[in-house]
């Protein structure tokens, strides 16, 4: 094994190095040619907004501009936009809204668990007082007859079984039937 170990040390080693001179060259052609990918502006955007790991100062005086901060499906951020959001929010003034259920976005890096563990983590509303960060988990469904919302939570009761402690899915994230006709 020692002998396959090594070949693949050198191996992973030049495939590094190859992709580390394609992301710079890669990265100089674009600035030429005054391009921009969408990845780029996150990227960008972030670099503005920290200093090392500190919120930068036009983060912080991002901050105090705005009142409040929402962010809908906030079930397919990504980490690098998690982190700008955080860079330009308080505690005391983003509302996310999101549904683990309806995350899409995995091929464009969206992370779910970002979202499950804002919702771990808060503690949930009502029964809290003067705590900046809750979770309020709307069950009740005005829009589906009985038996899509039946089916909706028997297919992600069996889904949600498979991640594990991931996403912290529980009973109390099934939805309830509750259209009035």
């Amino acid at each position: 094994f020692h002998c396959l170990y090594a070949k693949l040390y050198k191996i992973t080693g030049t495939l590094s190095r190859f992709l580390e001179e394609f992301d710079r060259t890669f990265r100089a052609e674009k600035r030429r040619l005054c391009l921009c990918e969408y990845s780029d502006m996150e990227t960008y955007a972030c670099r503005a907004l920290y200093d090392g790991d500190e919120p930068s100062e036009l983060a912080l005086s991002l901050r105090e501009r705005y009142e409040a901060v929402y962010i809908d499906e906030y079930q397919d951020v990504n980490r690098l936009q998690n982190r700008i959001f955080a860079a330009v929010s308080r505690p005391d003034n983003r509302f996310t809204v999101g549904d683990i259920k309806q995350s899409i976005y995995g091929f464009r890096s969206a992370d779910p668990s970002i979202f499950a563990g804002m919702k771990a983590s808060f503690p949930p509303y009502p029964g809290t007082a003067d705590v900046p960060e809750v979770s309020l988990f709307m069950a009740d469904n005005f829009r589906c007859d009985r038996v899509v919302v039946d089916f909706v939570n028997a297919v992600f009761d069996r889904l949600f079984s498979l991640t594990g402690e991931s996403i912290g899915y529980v009973d109390a994230d099934r939805l309830r039937f509750a259209k009035k006709y």
